[in-house]
């Protein structure tokens, strides 16, 4: 799972996305590596570098789960 979000996000705030993050990561245990947290310098947007860490988090953990079924 990919958590992002903005620092300066007056609407989700990082601490909310980080409380998450910390909720969900016991649930990860041996496989950490599913779950990132990554956090821009932007408030309430969606940037192109944000949907360029989207798309490489499918390609890296999606796409290849997809072309082994």
């Amino acid at each position: 799972m990919l958590l992002i979000g903005g620092l300066l996000d007056q609407f989700i705030p990082k601490e909310g996305i980080e409380g998450l993050y910390e909720a969900i990561r016991p649930y990860y245990g041996a496989h950490e590596d599913r779950l990132k947290l990554k956090f821009f310098n932007v408030g309430h947007a969606y940037t192109p570098e944000m949907e360029a860490e989207v798309i490489k988090w499918f390609r890296e953990h999606l796409m290849e789960k997809y072309r082994e079924t």
